[in-house]
């Protein structure tokens, strides 16, 4: 594959991975609790003020190395450079650790938060790949033209 086809592979896996959280939290939100209990609200600031936080710092961070391995790679790119192992690793023990998570006797509004800040980290952690493949396409511009 072509170093702008792994590089919108990788960024459409985030996107989608954070808009099946992001469903999966709306749906476990109890909507009816909000308007009502404070306490409530503070917790939903809370877990998306420190998504975002996750996103920003230690999403990105990935992302921008997969980045550079991929514009670094030949082509074609193998499949191991966008996804390498310890990468699928990460993606599987975080969803061992959301199986867990889910399974804790928490309130279903608590986990749709965690669910919503889980999709918003996802979602920041994605920009450097769409970041790079605009690059990468304004790249092929210039060498079309020239």
């Amino acid at each position: 594959m072509t170093k702008r086809i792994a590089i919108g592979l990788s960024s459409a896996f985030w996107l989608l991975m954070a808009l099946l959280l992001l469903l999966k939290g709306y749906s476990r939100l109890e909507f009816s609790k909000l308007s009502y209990d404070y306490f409530l609200c503070f917790v939903g600031v809370c877990f998306l003020v420190l998504g975002a936080i996750k996103g920003k710092i230690v999403l990105q961070k990935i992302a921008k190395k997969r980045v550079q391995s991929i514009l670094a790679s030949s082509e074609p790119v193998p499949f191991s450079v966008p996804f390498p192992p310890r990468f699928l690793a990460l993606i599987f023990c975080m969803m061992g650790l959301g199986i867990v998570i889910k399974n804790l006797p928490l309130p279903l509004s608590y986990l749709g938060f965690f669910d919503f800040a889980l999709a918003l980290a996802l979602f920041l952690g994605s920009l450097p790949y769409w970041q790079a493949r605009k690059l990468e396409g304004e790249k092929d511009v210039d060498e079309e033209t020239l």
